[in-house]
């Protein structure tokens, strides 16, 4: 083999008994939401009747934008299409990105690349390892999702089809990871500038899907990765050869990846970083300036991000009055509207709580940093006269406080959004204090991230994105799962009161707040009292 990649083989399977775990963890976790969708629709739509109700009442601007044209959406698999591709898709694509990350550019800033390029392993063998690892990850995950839906009796051909359009719409991105793993210089950066592309790829493909005429695409979707996922009309016309776009657009991203590894040098990235003053910032001398400024761009980036979405779910809110009124009868319908004036306040809610989600995975990225940095410079850090707790503290702080603006800005920019609709300016402050009582949820996340960093620093970073996947999946599918909705309304999401619902309980929030604090102390004296962990 060529010098450049010597020692290839080995460095694959050193990636692969590093990185099972999580890969397994969240291929199993898609596969088992194929079964759970398709189980549910069978008792949700148990009829053609009612799937042909659905497909007419699903044929809308806000489904299309949010999920992508409804294609055969009066079968069984269109229907699982149409609530589920999505989500696997870009959570299939996101894990990519940061596995790509993770074993490239992340191992480059951590100084252990050039360990491992001072011996047998070529220039290119960790990037390239990298790549093949993800996509196998990729491979396996979409086969797995596609076997599942044919084990829950769907088609073969449009089960098969569609788990590796999951795989197409990854391998798209690992290819957008690897070029931005060489453009950045450091890890964070490499997974911002990639989720962007991702957000703008998911942008674009809204568009197309919202001017499409019928069923017939706009020229726009075929910018898109995920809109070439979606053009494979899995159990419609079942588009095989559409798989050939991401693949080819993978490879020669990857190859332009290895030009580009090839012309810089290690540890830097192609794009410089720029010279920092003279004189530094006051603050960047404190113990959360550091910190701070480490994650400054993330910052922004979910920021901005979490705006957009609230000004999105403000917008489709009034159009997708008419689809929430016709699935009230159904679990996730009743869920939505139960006790609530209106359906379009059990929407607004709902969406809402969406919301806070999306800031609460901002948290744990955030709070996350405890280990990123215990493991990167904690070692210089802790050398200096830098309390422990100030150390600590800071890294808690910054999710803390961030996740707060984030969950105003998300409120306030949904209410904003629907009252210009509706003609009531006061939604934007209604709305924007009903987020704001989600914070005590988002804070135990924080403390709950910060407990794992400190007792279990090795495990924390799989351990964190699990549980927030379990809060997740019952957040949004717990009603689906046939759990009974006593007991969805006591997990953290769905115990927080939404507005449009008479006689809030807070005393749950309250024992969250309380929650959190004590956790927030237990990571505290444990960080205080235990040693540096590395690696």
């Amino acid at each position: 083999m060529n010098a450049q990649f010597a020692g290839l083989g080995r460095m694959v399977v050193f990636d692969l008994r590093r990185s099972w775990l999580r890969m397994f963890v969240w291929a199993l976790v898609l596969a088992v939401l194929v079964v759970t969708v398709v189980e549910y629709q069978k008792t949700t739509f148990p009829t053609q009747a009612d799937r042909d109700a659905y497909a007419a009442i699903a044929n809308t601007p806000s489904v299309a934008a949010l999920t992508g044209l409804p294609y055969a959406a009066a079968t069984a698999g269109g229907v699982l299409n149409i609530k589920l591709w999505m989500s696997n898709a870009i959570a299939l694509a996101l894990v990519s990105i940061f596995l790509v990350t993770r074993n490239g550019r992340a191992e480059e800033e951590a100084g252990r690349a050039e360990l491992l390029r001072a011996a047998a392993v070529g220039r290119h063998t960790l990037s390239l390892a990298g790549w093949i690892v993800a996509s196998l990850f990729a491979v396996v995950t979409g086969l797995l999702c596609g076997a599942t839906a044919v084990a829950a009796g769907l088609p073969v051909a449009g089960s098969m089809l569609m788990g590796l359009s999951f795989t197409g719409v990854a391998i798209a991105f690992i290819g957008v990871a690897a070029i931005t793993g060489q453009l950045a210089s450091t890890g964070r950066a490499a997974n911002s500038w990639a989720g962007i592309v991702l957000a703008l790829a998911y942008l674009l493909r809204a568009v197309a899907d919202v001017n499409a005429k019928g069923d017939t695409p706009h020229w726009i979707t075929w910018l898109s990765p995920i809109g070439w996922g979606q053009q494979t009309r899995s159990f419609g016309e079942n588009r095989w050869w559409v798989l050939l776009l991401p693949l080819a657009f993978g490879v020669v991203c990857g190859s332009i990846a290895v030009v580009l590894e090839r012309r810089r040098d290690l540890g830097a990235g192609v794009v410089p970083v720029r010279p920092g003053p003279v004189h530094t910032s006051p603050l960047l001398g404190t113990a959360l300036g550091l910190p701070l400024r480490l994650q400054r761009t993330s910052l922004i980036v979910w920021t901005l991000g979490v705006a957009a979405a609230g000004l999105f779910f403000g917008g489709i809110a009034k159009l997708m009055e008419q689809l929430v009124t016709e699935l009230g009868s159904s679990p996730i319908g009743a869920a939505i509207t139960s006790g609530t004036d209106t359906p379009v306040d059990g929407l607004l809610g709902f969406l809402l709580l969406f919301i806070a989600v999306l800031v609460t995975g901002f948290a744990v990225q955030s709070t996350l940093a405890l280990r990123a940095d215990e493991s990167a410079h904690g070692e210089v850090e802790w050398a200096a006269a830098v309390s422990r707790w100030a150390w600590v503290g800071a890294r808690i702080a910054i999710p803390a406080a961030a996740s707060a603006v984030m969950l105003f800005l998300g409120g306030l920019m949904q209410g904003a959004s629907y009252g210009a609709q509706t003609g009531d300016p006061a939604q934007a402050w209604r709305f924007a204090a009903a987020a704001l009582a989600y914070w005590p949820t988002v804070a135990l996340v924080i403390a709950f991230v910060a407990v794992l960093a400190g007792l279990v620093p090795r495990a924390a970073t799989a351990s964190a994105w699990a549980a927030y996947g379990v809060l997740v999946l019952l957040a949004a599918l717990g009603d689906v799962l046939g759990i009974p909705h006593d007991v969805v309304q006591a997990t953290p999401f769905w115990a927080v009161p939404q507005p449009g619902r008479p006689d809030p309980s807070w005393g749950p929030v309250w024992l969250m707040a309380a929650g959190a604090v004590v956790l927030a102390m237990l990571a505290l004296w444990r960080y205080r009292s235990r040693d540096l962990v590395a690696d």
